[in-house]
């Protein structure tokens, strides 16, 4: 099993929950961790090409970025997908990201140019 992120950006959903029970519930606190194997990858490929992007990351990893109320920060709107009204939140994700998916979901370079284009 493969687990990726930045987990000090990434807490678990608990509800009704402090940020200390939130952290304390990360796979981080958790019994295996000590028992898996961590792989550090040494290039961020996003910061390469989104220089903003990787700023914003980085902020946020250091509580650096500024909050707007109740230690939230705001996500800037060019860094959000809107929603169809007619449509799951997935599906408006999806066809954000692979508008042609139905006709190149078989093409590893539709989906490597797409990946690539999104990271912009």
């Amino acid at each position: 099993m493969v687990f990726e992120g930045d987990f000090r950006q990434v807490l678990p959903v608990v509800l009704k929950s402090t940020r200390s029970e939130m952290a304390n519930a990360s796979l981080v606190r958790s019994y295996f961790w000590p028992l898996m194997e961590k792989i550090q990858l040494s290039t961020n490929m996003r910061a390469i090409t989104d220089q903003t992007f990787s700023d914003f990351l980085l902020r946020i990893g250091n509580g650096q970025e500024t909050t707007i109320k109740d230690d939230q920060i705001e996500i800037p709107k060019q860094m959000t997908i809107q929603q169809s009204g007619d449509i799951n939140p997935e599906e408006s994700l999806v066809r954000e990201i692979f508008p042609e998916i139905k006709l190149n979901y078989k093409s590893a370079q539709y989906n490597r140019a797409r990946n690539v284009s999104k990271n912009k």
